[in-house]
């Protein structure tokens, strides 16, 4: 997520390709979450 954000700021992208960027890394982030809470569910039922 931090290097679309930062890709953003080195690449000239017209509104289309910022749109793209930041949706991308959105979803990337939302995955790492829900994966973050299937792990720590999975550590809890091992407990």
């Amino acid at each position: 997520m931090i290097a679309s954000l930062g890709l953003l700021m080195i690449v000239t992208a017209n509104g289309l390709g910022v749109v793209f960027v930041l949706a991308q890394a959105l979803v990337v982030a939302v995955l790492a979450w829900v994966e973050y809470r299937a792990l720590r569910a999975g550590q809890a039922a091992l407990a």
